[in-house]
């Protein structure tokens, strides 16, 4: 990601003959990337995804590091789910 967007800028900043039209197929190009990783991330999702795992995860994490502060995003990036689709406690 960050060749192709080193590329856009590059484009951009020596704006040679056609650097607007190479700027906007490098961004479709880009958006096509991500749209397929995005994709693949959809179809195969992490095998940390179940609630049932993620919570055996949050437990373990918290046995081992007690006495630290641990942030809701420490969480939610190693259970590899985002900070809204982690259980709710009451």
């Amino acid at each position: 990601m960050k060749q192709r967007l080193d590329r856009i800028v590059g484009e951009f900043s020596r704006k040679a003959l056609g650097y607007r039209i190479s700027v906007k197929a490098q961004l479709i190009d880009m958006l096509v990337w991500l749209s397929r990783r995005y994709e693949k991330r959809i179809i195969a999702p992490s095998p940390l995804r179940s609630q049932p795992a993620a919570i055996k995860a949050v437990c373990e994490l918290i046995e081992q590091h007690y006495a630290q502060d641990i942030s809701l995003e420490q969480i939610s990036r190693m259970c590899t789910m985002s900070q809204s689709s982690l259980p709710k406690t009451k």
